[in-house]
């Protein structure tokens, strides 16, 4: 899975893991070259079933969920109530965005 989002084995083991050690330039990450800041300008009450994006606050007290949004191209989206909780981030705050790469059936 993380082969798909840029990174390659480096041919050595992790010995308290016992997987292989996996390593990539940061702008090498797929997931971060698509990610996108924009600021919170609505919370809504309800929640969408599209849990395929990646959120995160963009704080200090780092915190990150899957989630769904609305963008609206301008740098400003709408979330939920649930993930504005789960980050921590209210009406003005920054947020950043990118697709997950995990496709759902």
């Amino acid at each position: 899975m993380v082969e798909s989002r840029g990174f390659t084995r480096c041919g050595m083991v992790d010995i308290f893991e016992a997987g292989p050690i996996v390593s990539c330039n940061r702008e090498d990450i797929l997931t971060i070259r698509e990610s996108q800041r924009a600021f919170v300008t609505e919370i809504t009450p309800e929640r969408k079933e599209d849990f395929s994006t990646i959120l995160s606050n963009t704080r200090c007290d780092y915190r990150a969920c899957f989630g769904s949004f609305e963008g609206f191209g301008n740098d400003e989206v709408k979330i939920d109530r649930i993930t504005a909780t789960a980050l921590e981030v209210v009406v003005g705050d920054p947020v950043r965005y990118a697709p997950s790469g995990i496709v759902k059936k």
